[in-house]
């Protein structure tokens, strides 16, 4: 009986059974991979945060200007939505000009080395820049600044109702607990003031 030529050889002989390649797994975790990244792109286009930033790189000056005289900073939770509505703040507010998105990639690049005080990078920037400006969802300019308000606003009162219970149940003296309730009351009125005025804007003009 003659040797199989692979065992004269010396070379394993082949598989016979129907185990998948040795690299199915990480083509598999790739893809899943790929899949959960773009679930992720897709809930992050609906946050009103970024529908707000994706708005106002569109308005003129003025437009732009007017919206964020009701929203601040400290409105946004993303830190790199936070950013670049800073930077359009500077442009059509300060220097009176139309927020676009190489307006605001501009001003990015000018910043140089005091970009890293942001702790974001240009390139993040404009990254984000790009996707928001393609999501090619309808522009809602004053129903997401009313949403990020609104959301800023529940932060806030959360937050002075954890630190009122957390002095209640430490057994602070109460007329700390009462001053703090004092010092947290005007803010909140000016918040509120500012959230009503976008839902009244929200429900009477364009988008």
């Amino acid at each position: 009986m003659s040797t199989p030529t692979h065992a004269r050889r010396g070379r394993p002989a082949p598989s016979r059974g129907s185990d998948p390649p040795a690299h199915a797994g990480t083509v598999a975790e790739v893809l899943n991979e790929i899949e959960a990244a773009t679930d992720r792109r897709t809930r992050r286009a609906m946050l009103p945060e970024r529908n707000l930033v994706a708005a106002l790189i569109t308005l003129d000056r003025d437009r732009a200007a007017e919206v964020l005289s009701l929203v601040t900073t400290a409105d946004f939770e993303d830190h790199l939505s936070a950013v670049i509505a800073a930077l359009i703040r500077v442009i059509a507010c300060e220097r009176g000009e139309p927020p676009s998105p190489q307006a605001v990639f501009a001003l990015t690049r000018s910043l140089g080395p005091k970009l890293t005080e942001f702790h974001v990078s240009e390139n993040r920037i404009a990254q984000e820049l790009t996707e928001v400006y393609t999501l090619g969802l309808p522009i809602t300019v004053w129903s997401s600044a009313r949403q990020v308000v609104e959301d800023s606003y529940r932060r806030r009162l959360g937050a002075g109702f954890t630190r009122g219970k957390q002095m209640c149940d430490t057994y602070a003296d109460i007329p700390a607990i009462e001053a703090h309730i004092t010092e947290a009351r005007e803010p909140l009125l000016a918040h509120r003031e500012r959230l009503i005025t976008l839902t009244h804007r929200a429900a009477t003009n364009t988008p």
